[in-house]
């Protein structure tokens, strides 16, 4: 065998670099695609109400040697009132997102920090209503969700993440 032919059956340096950068490129293409489906998934699927922070209309009762609480999830998913929907045009509406402090594990739901700053801010000719979109353990990942599931349902202005 001459080296002339052993030469043209080695992959040359080009076509390994073309290979990899193919497998690169399509595994690249595969994300973004994957990406936009989520996407357009979680928009449709929150437009309709699909997701919530919590299983609607859960009762449980939150016993230790410190304390007896009910808690009472709303049919929305959330530990708060209904909040009505469409907002009322004279209303400001904030959401607080969090885990158990926000949540309020523990005390009685007009007892968490959320409820009784709702008590003290003063709009003029607005009134305020601070929903309580707190979960125990939630992570940094699961406050994105249910910001990105309450945000346009319940038409937000502002936003508080508490920890």
């Amino acid at each position: 065998m001459d080296i002339k032919t052993q030469v043209q059956t080695r992959p040359s340096h080009r076509r390994i670099f073309k290979f990899v950068f193919l497998i690169g490129f399509g595994i690249c293409i595969n994300l973004a695609l994957l990406f936009f489906l989520e996407w357009v998934a979680s928009y449709g699927l929150n437009k309709y109400g699909y997701f919530t922070a919590m299983t609607p209309n859960l009762k449980e009762i939150h016993n230790s040697f410190e304390f007896s609480t009910t808690v009472q999830i709303s049919s929305q998913g959330i530990r708060n009132d209904e909040v009505t929907i469409p907002k009322p045009k004279d209303t400001y509406r904030i959401l607080a997102l969090g885990d158990s402090f926000t949540f309020g594990f523990g005390v009685k739901l007009e007892d968490t920090w959320v409820k009784l700053l709702e008590k003290q801010l003063l709009v003029s000719g607005k009134k305020i209503e601070v929903i309580n979109a707190g979960k125990t353990g939630a992570s940094l990942t699961n406050v994105r969700l249910i910001c990105k599931a309450y945000k346009d349902r319940f038409a937000i202005d502002a936003f508080i993440i508490g920890s």
